[in-house]
């Protein structure tokens, strides 16, 4: 056994620990200490070059996006360019293409059109059916034998037809022919400067007015020949005959006024009454917009009197029979030559006892009533002869001439 006084001496002289068994050295402490915080600090530094870095590639993508975003947009917006200007193209090449297969082609209808010709043969159905018989009622009141009445007014329609179709023919050859003038002079200078530079060439004084003339007249025909000899393109034609059909609604005033102006030139022709100024201004109404398609609607011609009935084109008035004996509603032809687009009415002859035919027999027809219209006033009987009611030389306010030139 130890004694006390050798066990503390064992302790002094044994090296200095902490009760954990550690080295308690100072020196050592603080240079473990130092080190660390050396550690510390270049993982600090690590860090923060890192954040720095972090941020700047993010400021640098953000500058991407925004590039890229822009990029995007401007691509966009001219993809919606090219979007509009194919689908404006292909509109364009629609309408060519459309106009082309219904040029001169009318199998081909225009349903974007409100004067297209099953609109147009609708019309000419109701005017029979409405104005007609208006008419009709009214021309009896005033003591016309039913003949005469049908003549009249079949003959106004034919009238109308023929005034509108001059009026379209004409009204096309202006637009050419203002058309072939910008072709042919848009090289040479204006009007104006041309007169005057030939003022400065030719002196006035020197030339009797008789040679002012015939030179002007030598101009104006050289004039003329060199716009005639101008070629519009098929396209322009098509253009032309598009801008005569779309501006025709707005002229069916005017052309309605013409015609009536031109029925009251001819005392024959002459009325007063409205029923008759109604049918006269849808007359002209119908047979323009038939005028002005492409090609356009024409009437069937007149079947001869005596002559087997066509009923595939005509409807029989108020009797029943084989041969025709006049006409009392013209038929309407697509164009010459083509498919029905409404039928025409004709009065047969009455026919014989013994053929196996009722006499008398009514058919149903449109205007099987109109035989029964009352007739008033003997002091007013046409002479016509009914033999002429197919005539187209012969009867009722046959065709007189309008100065219509200048209007249309």
């Amino acid at each position: 056994m130890h004694s006390p006084q050798q066990s503390m001496n064992v302790s002094a002289t044994s090296p200095s620990t902490t009760p954990e068994g550690r080295n308690n050295n100072p020196e050592e402490s603080n240079e473990k200490l130092q080190k660390e915080l050396l550690d510390l600090q270049m993982k600090y530094n690590s860090m923060v070059a890192e954040v720095r870095d972090t941020k700047q590639a993010e400021e640098q993508l953000n500058a991407e996006i925004i590039r890229l975003k822009n990029v995007m947009d401007e691509q966009k917006r001219e993809i919606e360019t090219k979007s509009r200007e194919k689908n404006e193209l292909l509109n364009r090449l629609s309408a060519v293409a459309g106009q082309r297969l219904r040029d001169n082609n009318p199998a081909i209808a225009d349903l974007s059109s409100e004067i297209r010709p099953t609109k147009i043969a609708e019309g000419f159905k109701e005017l029979y059916d409405n104005e007609w018989t208006e008419a009709f009622i009214e021309l009896k009141d005033q003591g016309y034998q039913d003949i005469v009445a049908i003549q009249f007014l079949i003959t106004a329609v034919e009238d109308s037809f023929e005034f509108t179709a001059d009026i379209s023919r004409r009204r096309l050859e202006h637009l050419e022919a203002s058309t072939r003038a910008l072709v042919s002079h848009k090289e040479e200078k204006p009007d104006a400067v041309r007169h005057i530079n030939k003022a400065k060439t030719i002196s006035e004084r020197d030339m009797k007015s008789e040679h002012r003339y015939q030179y002007g007249s030598v101009q104006q025909h050289a004039d003329q020949k060199q716009v005639a000899s101008a070629i519009l393109s098929e396209e322009c034609a098509d253009l032309l005959k598009q801008l005569r059909k779309a501006s025709a609604q707005a002229l069916v005033e005017e052309i309605q006024n013409c015609f009536i102006e031109n029925r009251m030139r001819n005392k024959e022709t002459a009325v007063k009454q409205k029923a008759m100024i109604d049918f006269y201004k849808e007359c002209a109404k119908i047979t323009w917009f038939m005028s002005v398609q492409t090609p356009p609607l024409t009437l069937a011609p007149k079947p001869a009197k005596d002559s087997p009935i066509q009923t595939d084109l005509y409807l029989q008035y108020t009797q029943s029979g084989s041969k025709v004996d006049y006409v009392v509603w013209p038929a309407c032809l697509l164009h010459e030559n083509g498919p029905l687009l409404a039928k025409g009415v004709v009065q047969p002859f009455k026919p014989e006892v013994g053929d196996g035919a009722e006499v008398g027999k009514r058919k149903a027809s449109v205007h099987g009533s109109h035989a029964s219209v009352r007739q008033s006033g003997n002091d007013r009987r046409s002479t016509i002869n009914s033999n002429n009611v197919n005539d187209p030389s012969k009867g009722v306010g046959r065709r007189v001439s309008c100065d219509y030139d200048t209007q249309f």
